[in-house]
Formats: C-alpha cells, sequence, structure tokens
C-alpha cells in the first residue's frame, strides 16, 4: 500500500510538471490532478500484467530484447 501511493504522489508531479510544460494540458483542480493520478495507476496496475502476457510470444522470439 506504500509503494502504491509513493507511485501516486510521483504520478500527480508528473501530471503537474506536464501540465506547466505544455499549454494545452490543464489541471482545474487538486481533486482532478489526484483521480487522474489514481486512475492512471489503476489502469497500470491491472493492465501492465495483461500486456506483458499479451507480448511475451514476441519476447520470446527476440530473445528478451525489448524488456
Amino acid at each position: 500500500m506504500r509503494y502504491f501511493l509513493f507511485r501516486l504522489l510521483i504520478t500527480a508531479i508528473a501530471f503537474l510538471v506536464v501540465a506547466k510544460l505544455l499549454p494545452g494540458f490543464k489541471i482545474d483542480s487538486p481533486l482532478a490532478l489526484f483521480g487522474s493520478a489514481l486512475l492512471f495507476g489503476l489502469f497500470n496496475a491491472f493492465l501492465r500484467p495483461l500486456m506483458v502476457l499479451l507480448t511475451l510470444p514476441l519476447t520470446f522470439l527476440t530473445l528478451g530484447l525489448f524488456i
């Protein structure tokens, strides 16, 4: 749980930096910032293992070159 909260904070900071650097990326409130970081973290937690599993044949074919 501590690791997930740490990653959530790092993701929120990264979104904040992107919002400052890119003029088209805007964050309206801190709730939107942490909500988007939470959503991004949940997608990463659940979709990453699935994507690793789906790309496993490519990993074997390239002898792990794209890991």
